[in-house]
């Protein structure tokens, strides 16, 4: 067991949640379970709608001048109908953008001129070959496929089996809140707009099968080439993460305490968290446990160092919290030689050094993932 997964399996309820938005490029959603217990479902038979019929019908009767109509009509009554369906959106079409209407969707294929929401559905495949602007929110989509006429797509709090960008340029193509379980590329690139993800779940093991680990190395490819660093980032960090697999054991606790301490050098609030969560244990620990005292004499301090000496309790939250700054910020003694705070005990002093430790290592990751982050040049 990861310690990731050690960690998920010890929280329970609301801070399982805060957690899971916390290491979301590690922790699946709870909502992934019941859409691969969806997947899972045989796939029921169903009924082709397709506008294009209305055109196929108006060359066999040109004379018959209410064929749209009469077409429309009936396209209304098959969707009003508690059954599953296969639905063609062409320019035709008279349905409302909102796809409001009792039918389940197994197979929707999108070509038209309007935008087009999806909202709450279950559909097995989502084919979107043109439209300005579609939004899919709050459905599973099993598969997912994009060409280069849709401009503008949208996906929020929804999960996706399998995302295939097939020569697509849309712009922007805007991902949050929502699970991606694989990719695809179709063509020489994948895209040439504007994507962004925002706390987007993607696998980093094959506990869901069916992962293209070289059409996600294509996509950050291409998304580097467009100097989308952000999107190529999270992209990196997944690539990472299912390489490890293959590397040797020192390699791969380094790769979990880089992947843990800093998502591989792309997030700034890990380390802060880390850095924060050292600081605190330090003060809590002197102030609690008594744990750390002087380092001399307290008739030789002077000044705010005279603030040092007390045994009342917020003498030894302040020696705490001196102690984890100095322990942290000046491990090495280069900004002064002399230890103002020493620990009382050995056993105080081991577990002061490992907590001192992971507040150095978690100011190095910060500093490694602004660098990164803002592209400085040091």
């Amino acid at each position: 067991m990861n310690p990731i997964a050690l960690i998920m399996m010890l929280s329970k309820g609301r801070a399982r949640e805060r957690l899971c938005d916390f290491l979301y490029g590690r922790v699946a959603p709870a909502q992934i379970e019941e859409f691969r217990r969806w997947r899972q479902e045989p796939t029921p038979p169903a009924a082709s709608i397709a506008n294009v019929s209305i055109d196929t019908y108006r060359q066999k009767r040109p004379r018959l001048a209410d064929a749209p109509m009469k077409y429309e009509a009936w396209e209304a009554e098959q969707l009003a109908r508690d059954q599953s369906v296969y639905l063609t959106l062409d320019t035709n079409s008279g349905l409302r953008s909102t796809l409001d209407f009792k039918a389940h969707l197994v197979g929707l294929f999108v070509r038209w001129d309007n935008s087009l929401k999806i909202s709450d559905k279950r559909i097995r495949n989502v084919m979107l070959q043109q439209g300005p602007s579609v939004r899919i929110e709050g459905s599973f989509i099993g598969e997912l496929v994009v060409y280069a006429n849709v401009k503008t797509l949208e996906i929020r709090n929804s999960v996706i089996g399998r995302l295939l960008l097939h020569q697509t340029e849309a712009n922007p193509l805007r991902v949050t809140s929502s699970s991606i379980l694989s990719f695809g590329i179709g063509g020489t690139h994948a895209t040439s707009g504007d994507v962004t993800f925002q706390h987007v779940f993607i696998p980093r093991d094959d506990s869901y099968g069916g992962f293209d680990l070289q059409a996600v190395r294509t996509l950050r490819a291409n998304l580097a080439d467009q100097h989308n660093l952000l999107a190529a980032a999270v992209l990196h960090s997944v690539v990472l993460a299912h390489e490890r697999r293959h590397e040797q054991w020192p390699s791969r606790i380094v790769s979990y305490i880089y992947e843990i301490g800093a998502d591989f050098g792309y997030s700034m609030t890990r380390p802060l968290f880390w850095l924060f969560l050292s600081l605190v244990a330090i003060t809590l620990s002197a102030g609690l446990m008594d744990a750390i005292g002087v380092g001399g004499e307290c008739h030789g301090l002077h000044g705010w160092q005279a603030s040092l000496c007390g045994e009342d309790g917020l003498h030894r939250l302040w020696r705490g919290f001196i102690y984890a700054g100095q322990s942290i910020f000046n491990p090495l003694g280069v900004f002064g030689s002399r230890n103002l705070l020493v620990a009382n005990t050995p056993l105080a002093a081991i577990g002061l050094t490992v907590l001192s430790l992971i507040g150095t290592l978690a100011l190095v990751l910060l500093a490694i993932a602004v660098r990164r982050r803002f592209k400085l040049d040091i």
